[in-house]
């Protein structure tokens, strides 16, 4: 079924490529070829345009041989899920120091073949931190450690065997892609648009390469500014900071770690070792995670001794996470405000983080359409109202299984219990079409696709981009606060209750520290 699915795109891309032949006649087309590519998916095409050209030629060159790259893409899901299958069974604390132990090139094959002192010689040439525990799982785990390695070494020899039968010459570049899986991954998800930019670039490179250092050069210029409106709004707001940083300790604990108010480790680009292609990455992990980077950097801010630094965005992971629960935007309402006018005002930068925001505006605006996320005033109140609505009905339908009610019923039996949004829904409004530019947008230059046809844009909530790392920039002050009247914020338990069941849901309930006992509720 897999195979099939990834047939029938190939057989789309060169029907897409023997189309674009008919459009290379000359360089002077090329310009015009590239901006009806990044029409179809600009997604896909700032992605790759944010890689360095070391690393993005690689892409390109492989980009050119599509067949290779989907039967890559299989068999490192094979692996994949026979290496799952391998550790499903040990205890989370063994399936973490094994992911650990993938991300070393070699590691595997040292504590399967030496032993004793040997061992620990070869072991040397890896961090100190995973040293002993190398050693130990090499006597310990031997059994686990022989399959792995035995996994790695099959899909090897499928690599290599791919590369034979098809006939590639360059296996230099597959090597360097693959060992950038987020990079690659790329090809697998934007498979059409790896086609169209492969064969644009076998026939014209130079043109292209300027064409995508020119973009890469506009989306690092447009989400330096995004970030510094982003900590602006953040410095001058004492209560969003509050929210955030709240946010931040929830994000923490979820993720099994320990919130540290300062951190001590210096905000340094060293290279890390991701999790290898043929392995993914690990189970727990709700957002494609290859490189475990610790949870202050998927923030984008360290406390240092003079408050809050910022240094990037947050992730992708981040917000996919943040956005995933409602109760978030009960208890830090302010903070999803701030984001929803963060992307009304940055809409055409840093993409997948955007497109995780318009995702969730778009299903809230279908199920409470009266919380009129697209007006700003009042907008944060409005926000924890309707998430106490989606947590009220969410508790009813658990407790009464058997009583099908929509939330539109649901809100109507309850009609005195949320006035805030029972008054905004017997309103008439016009709403704004949010695929429209705001004026921040089209007052941009080399941004906004008015300010450059080009690259015109055409947006889908269904696009996807590989996780990146923002670039580092200095902040600087932009954008005023929120004027929303805002109630105190307690400060976050440890695990949160659901909104009590009063007569009266339009108090807020009070967030109280549970028993240890206590069960996190399901969201």
């Amino acid at each position: 079924m897999k195979k099939g699915f990834v047939l029938v795109k190939i057989t789309l891309a060169a029907f897409l490529l023997m189309a674009l032949y008919l459009m290379m006649g000359n360089v002077d087309n090329v310009h015009d070829t590239f901006s009806a590519i990044y029409k179809s998916d600009s997604a896909g095409v700032q992605a790759l345009a944010e890689y360095a050209d070391s690393l993005r030629k690689p892409l390109l060159m492989c980009s050119y041989r599509p067949e290779v790259v989907a039967e890559l893409g299989l068999q490192a899901k094979r692996s994949a899920d026979e290496f799952s299958a391998l550790l499903k069974n040990n205890p989370r604390d063994v399936q973490e120091k094994v992911w650990e132990f993938m991300r070393y090139p070699g590691l595997l094959e040292s504590m399967n073949r030496y032993t004793g002192d040997r061992l620990k010689s070869m072991l040397g040439a890896y961090p100190l931190s995973i040293q002993e525990d190398a050693y130990s799982y090499s006597l310990d785990y031997s059994l686990l450690v022989s399959r792995a390695l035995s996994i790695q070494l099959r899909f090897e020899a499928e690599k290599r065997n791919t590369f034979k039968t098809h006939g590639v010459v360059d296996t230099l570049s597959f090597t360097k892609a693959l060992e950038q899986p987020e990079a690659f991954l790329l090809l697998t998800e934007h498979l059409n648009t790896a086609v169209l930019l492969g064969a644009l670039y076998h026939e014209h490179p130079i043109e292209l390469t300027a064409a995508l250092d020119k973009l890469r050069s506009e989306l690092a210029e447009a989400k330096a500014i995004a970030l510094l409106d982003w900590q602006k709004q953040l410095k001058k707001d004492t209560v969003l900071q509050e929210e955030f940083k709240t946010s931040s300790k929830e994000f923490a604990q979820e993720q099994g770690a320990v919130y540290v108010e300062e951190v001590q480790t210096p905000l340094v680009y060293s290279y890390v070792y991701p999790y290898p292609y043929w392995c993914g990455y690990p189970w727990w992990y709700s957002y494609p995670m290859w490189y475990p980077y610790p949870y202050w950097y998927q923030l984008g801010y360290s406390i240092g001794p003079y408050g809050m630094i910022y240094f990037s965005l947050p992730s992708d992971y981040y917000f996919d996470w943040y956005f995933s629960a409602y109760p978030h935007h009960y208890y830090y309402p302010h903070f999803t405000d701030h984001c929803i006018r963060f992307y009304d005002q940055h809409r055409t930068t840093t993409g997948s983080i955007h497109r995780r925001i318009n995702t969730w505006v778009d299903e809230a605006d279908k199920r409470y359409p009266s919380a009129d996320l697209h007006t700003e005033k009042g907008r944060a109140e409005r926000i924890q109202t309707m998430a106490r609505v989606e947590m009220d009905y969410t508790r009813e339908r658990a407790a009464n299984p058997n009583i099908k009610m929509d939330r539109g019923q649901f809100m109507n039996e309850h009609k005195a219990d949320y006035p805030i949004l029972q008054e905004r829904a017997i309103e008439k409004r016009d709403y704004p079409v949010r695929s429209q530019p705001s004026e921040t947008d089209k007052a941009r230059p080399g941004v906004h696709p008015q300010a450059n046809p080009s690259y015109e844009r055409s947006p889908s909530p269904t696009e996807k981009a590989s996780p990146r790392n923002t670039p580092k920039v200095d902040p600087s002050p932009q954008r005023m606060p929120s004027t929303s009247p805002r109630p105190s914020i307690p400060a976050a338990p440890e695990k949160r209750p659901m909104p009590s069941n009063q007569p009266n849901r339009s108090a807020p309930p009070v967030r109280t520290q549970p028993s240890p006992q206590g069960k996190k509720p399901v969201r």
